[in-house]
């Protein structure tokens, strides 16, 4: 049974990439961002709940 899910979404840009939400945190999810983008991209989270900003601390800017 699936008892939590959340999205994330990642939008690549000219300039700077976004990642919209970062979920819930229960695992690291920079290491699989550096294997499949080329750059970190700029953490926005959309609201203060936990399955949106799980591992906020990862990212350099949020």
């Amino acid at each position: 049974m699936r008892l939590l899910s959340a999205n994330a979404w990642h939008l690549r840009g000219r300039d700077r990439d976004l990642l919209i939400d970062r979920g819930l945190g229960i695992t690291a999810l920079t290491p699989a961002l550096r294997e499949r983008f080329e750059r970190e991209p700029v953490l926005v989270l959309t609201h203060a709940h936990l399955d949106h900003m799980g591992s906020a601390h990862e990212f350099t800017e949020v």
